[in-house]
């Protein structure tokens, strides 16, 4: 019997979904829709980051929330999950979600209780468009 992990999934429409997913290739690359690439998680907040390597190829849409966070362009879903001592995937926590917000939105982590949630587009355009005034070259 394969383990269960929870993993944070940033789609490109905005939503944060907490989900409950075996821990196999298999169920990342479902996720994702398709083969993964591994993001460096620049805040080290999270473990790991995973998105489709072919995301823009196959017309994926960019993922404003998740390239927030990661500081680069990212196309379709991404998922985030916790590494543990040993290098091996585990699930994300909550204070790392938590984490990951405080970081995109920069909310205080104590206002954060109503995670995860979904943002309307229009806040997301707002806040991606704030936050790429601020970068040379996105």
């Amino acid at each position: 019997m394969t383990k269960k992990i929870n993993v944070l999934l940033i789609t490109p429409d905005g939503s944060l979904c907490y989900h409950s997913i075996d821990n196999t290739l298999s169920a990342l690359q479902h996720l994702v829709g398709g083969n993964i690439t591994t993001i460096y998680d620049p805040h080290c907040i999270a473990g790991n980051a995973y998105c489709n390597v072919a995301g823009f190829f196959n017309g994926m849409k960019i993922n404003k929330v998740a390239g927030m966070y990661l500081g680069k362009m990212v196309h379709g879903p991404v998922v985030l999950l916790s590494i543990d001592e040993y290098g091996n995937r585990s699930s994300i926590r909550i204070e790392q979600i938590k984490g990951v917000l405080n970081t995109v939105f920069g909310l205080p982590v104590e206002y954060r209780d109503d995670i995860p949630r979904s943002l309307s587009q229009a806040e997301i355009d707002g806040l991606y468009k704030n936050w790429r005034q601020g970068k040379d070259g996105f």
